[in-house]
């Protein structure tokens, strides 16, 4: 699995970073052999001329290229657009789990820990509180944590989040952990459970939009359209170019450099696009990655183990 991660990895860095650099400068200096390897497929032509002024330039450049560039323009603005709303989306659910976890930790907290004097010390005889329960609501939590850290990082299987069942997790457990508490304190109206239960619901469809967009991204066939179109003006180019690249070698031969930085920034713009929708479609690699949104996640997980490892070694204090 490393040695899949890391060829993915350097797949995926090489189309981000490099590939908007390389189809110009291919374009560039293969010019004249991807030029020639079209007027090889395609053959000379009688009347070549004529034909070009009369009927091809015109019905190419007024019909096909431009209802391949319209189509090409079309799709891909939905696509970008789709894709970047994906990863706002994701960010949006992300930082509303944490704050729900934080919500929930701090009731646990409130409910199940050691109650406060009137001096707001905490009391610590094992008969005022249950921290067998504590420690099993924060366990549990700290558990759904690492979930959502795996979840939303690299280490995310798009086939596996697809078949699981979104139903089944720790948050579960909690509310099964809190049917033995106690009632309400004197702070509140609510018990534990139900104050648990808001917040786990809370979490439920943060979790549910967070995994559908994640695991819900364009087909194989809407790429192969897309690269589809682009080829198609690309070849449109060249063919109209075949048509009178002679004259121009032999008449002003400065024109066949003109072509080819055309050609190249042709080349260039379909390039970036590739990169761009590339990097896009992927939330947890390239320059447009939600990362940084995910990395709360495991301080909240260190955060419970630190307040785990307190509870246990207040627990060993407070026997008899």
């Amino acid at each position: 699995k490393d040695t899949k991660r890391f060829y993915r990895d350097l797949v995926s860095s090489l189309i981000f970073y490099v590939l908007p650099f390389l189809g110009p400068a291919f374009a560039f200096s293969q010019w004249k052999t991807i030029l020639g390897l079209v007027h090889s497929v395609i053959g000379d032509e009688a009347k070549l001329l004529e034909l070009t002024q009369v009927t091809l330039t015109p019905a190419t450049n007024g019909v096909v290229v431009a209802s391949c560039a319209i189509a090409l323009g079309t799709l891909t603005s939905v696509t970008v657009s789709s894709l970047r709303q994906r990863q706002l989306v994701v960010r949006s659910c992300l930082n509303k789990e944490a704050c729900e976890i934080a919500m929930l930790t701090s009731a646990i907290n409130a409910m199940l820990g050691p109650p406060l004097n009137q001096a707001g010390v905490k009391k610590t005889k094992s008969s005022e509180w249950n921290p067998v329960m504590h420690l099993q609501a924060l366990q549990l939590l700290r558990e759904y944590c690492a979930r959502v850290l795996v979840e939303s990082s690299l280490l995310a299987d798009a086939s596996k989040l697809q078949e699981q069942c979104i139903s089944e997790t720790e948050l579960m457990g909690i509310l099964d952990a809190f049917r033995a508490s106690e009632g309400m304190r004197a702070y509140t109206v609510c018990t534990l459970r139900d104050e648990a239960t808001v917040r786990i619901a809370k979490l439920n469809d943060a979790r549910s939009e967070r995994l559908a967009y994640i695991s819900t991204g364009f087909p194989f066939f809407h790429w192969v359209i897309l690269a589809l179109l682009a080829g198609s003006i690309a070849l449109c180019f060249l063919i109209e170019v075949d048509q009178s690249e002679g004259r121009f070698l032999q008449e002003r031969p400065g024109d066949s450099i003109r072509l080819r930085i055309v050609f190249t920034l042709m080349g260039g713009a379909f390039s970036g696009l590739a990169a761009l929708c590339a990097d896009l479609n992927d939330p947890f690699r390239g320059s447009f990655n939600i990362n940084s949104s995910t990395q709360q996640f495991a301080r909240m997980v260190q955060v419970l183990g630190v307040e785990i490892d307190q509870i246990r070694s207040t627990k060993k204090r407070c026997r008899p």
